[in-house]
Order: C-alpha cells, then structure tokens, then sequence
C-alpha cells in the first residue's frame, strides 16, 4: 500500500530516468510533434493502463515560472488550484493518492505540450502494478517498476507490443 510519505528517490533516480533499477524502458512518437500525436499518446497510455490498475496516486514537484496571470493555460491553472502544479521552485514533492485518470491526461499534457516554462519531475503510481510511470517531452512514457517480481514487466511488454510502429517507437529494456 502506497502511503503519504511515499519516497520516490527510492525507486528512481532523478538524474537519469533510466539508471533507475527498475526501469523498464520508453516509448514516444516517431513523427514530428502534433497535438494530434500527443493525445493519440497519451490515449493509448491511458486507455490500456486504466483497465488494469483503475487506482492511480500522483507525484509531482512540477512548477511554471514565469507564471503571471496572462500566462497561465486554463489547464495549468485547474492544475495549480489542485495543487498538482506550483507557481515557484518547491525542492519537495506532493503526493495525491486516488487521482482520476483525467488529471492524468491533464498532467501528460502539460508535461509533453510545454513551451520550457514547466520545469520538475511528475510520475505516476498504479499500485496494483506497482509502476512507476513518467510522461515526457517526446510525447511518450517512460515505465519503472518497484519490484521486478511483480507483474509489472510482463505488463509493460504487452503494452509495447499493442503500439503502431508507424507511430511510436519503443525501447524496452525487458
């Protein structure tokens, strides 16, 4: 069970995704940026992990600088009232346990739709898996698990197989 004092520095390494133990690999498109592109991703992400793990805890220390009010996206400022998103540099991250898939959708969008003025880490927790989820600025996802035992590799290879190779691009490190 994932609780409120969830260290995420356990599980990744923030300098490098990757050199995470349990990282598991990537995926992201392979045609030029679209916001067509970006929604097909994040769809396709959503659609095949929310049937298995309906349960999803967020982790983000994201902020906006250079956030005056003119600047702030109708997303970005739902984000920031529910606290997913801070206006200034916080080293520390928040935790939102019972998050709804659509402030999943939310998220991935900030995070793969930013004009650099969006800066942090925000991952994504489907305990039932025990998957470590990030999504980046390729527009794709990168998947870490807690605990190589668990089913999480099987179902991420399962995951990679199911995408368009016309579209995405996958490395798995399964």
């Amino acid at each position: 069970m994932i609780k409120q004092d969830f260290d995420i520095e356990k599980h990744v390494n923030l300098k490098s995704y990757s050199d995470s133990p349990g990282w598991l690999g990537y995926y992201e498109r392979s045609t030029r940026f679209s916001q067509t592109a970006m929604y097909e991703s994040i769809d396709k992400f959503i659609d095949f992990f929310r049937v298995i793990s309906p349960n999803v805890s967020v982790v983000t220390s994201l902020y906006k600088f250079g956030s005056g009010d003119n600047e702030i996206t109708p997303d970005q400022k739902e984000l920031m009232e529910a606290g997913y998103l801070r206006d200034s540099l916080n080293e520390r991250f928040s935790f939102h346990k019972g998050v709804v898939w659509e402030i999943v959708r939310e998220l991935s969008s900030v995070m793969m739709y930013n004009a650099g003025d969006i800066a942090g880490h925000c991952f994504f927790i489907l305990e039932l898996l025990g998957l470590i989820v990030y999504p980046h600025d390729d527009t794709g996802f990168g998947f870490i698990t807690m605990d190589l035992k668990q089913q999480a590799p099987k179902v991420v290879k399962s995951f990679f197989e199911t995408l368009d190779k016309s579209k995405f691009i996958s490395e798995p490190q399964i």
